[in-house]
């Protein structure tokens, strides 16, 4: 179990911590799907008593980001394509909607933060870092949430991708997927700035449409961390079974 990063102790109870570090983990894929977990090996690499530990791992099973399964033990979770699909669309909308204002809004304060953004993708996809990618990816969208005062907004966004995030990171692994929502970003970043409405929602529907393709790729090429959905029986088949 390869845990990245110490809890510490930056103003957060401990448990808080114990549950930042390892969410943190489980959504960068740095502990994997279904991967096991154990309490006294956390306790070990973090340095902390097992107390903050299981309140740390009740609060990423309610997010359902572990599984707890008795005489079993605890694990990271499969991916869940159902609720990455939700996860999208709790994004997506509040995405159009800030996109939305934007459009409504003064943009020099923006720009330069979405700048920014571009410049740190474009180094990230020539080094070939796909986390680092990745993290300046959300912090272009992060930036126009914040831009538009709705960092709350954005904050929900984060608490409910947890599935979300997985897909898209392993979709990063692809450097012509990377170059790709490069690209994307620098087309919306100039239609922002030309408050160009039409060509701006086709384009941020198009940015999160695409995944779909890319999921069953990644099914494909990762089947073993994906959660697999039980066989469903026609309720007539059944019928006739029970009766014969």
């Amino acid at each position: 179990m390869d845990i990245k990063g110490a809890a510490k102790t930056n103003g957060l109870t401990i448990s808080e911590n114990v549950y930042y570090t390892l969410r943190k983990n489980i959504v960068n894929l740095h502990l994997r799907p279904g991967e096991l977990l154990n309490v006294r090996e956390i306790t070990e690499k973090l340095h902390v008593s097992r107390t903050p530990v299981r309140e740390a791992l009740i609060r990423l099973e309610r997010e359902g980001l572990i599984d707890v399964v008795p005489q079993v033990g605890t694990s990271v979770s499969k991916i869940d394509l159902d609720r990455v699909e939700e996860e999208k669309f709790i994004r997506s909308t509040l995405e159009e909607k800030v996109i939305e204002l934007c459009l409504e809004s003064p943009l020099q304060f923006m720009l330069p933060d979405l700048e920014k953004a571009l410049l740190h993708q474009e180094a990230a996809l020539q080094d070939a870092d796909a986390l680092t990618f990745l993290e300046w990816d959300d912090e272009f969208h992060r930036s126009i949430f914040h831009a538009m005062n709705k960092q709350m907004c954005w904050d929900l966004i984060q608490k409910n991708s947890g599935h979300y995030r997985r897909v898209r990171i392993m979709t990063m692994w692809y450097k012509d997927i990377r170059a790709s929502v490069l690209e994307q970003h620098r087309q919306i970043y100039s239609t922002i700035k030309e408050k160009d409405s039409s060509r701006l929602y086709s384009l941020v529907h198009d940015h999160f449409t695409r995944i779909v393709i890319q999921e069953k790729e990644l099914m494909q090429a990762f089947p073993d961390y994906f959660k697999t959905k039980p066989l469903t029986t026609d309720p007539l088949v059944s019928s006739f079974i029970s009766a014969g």
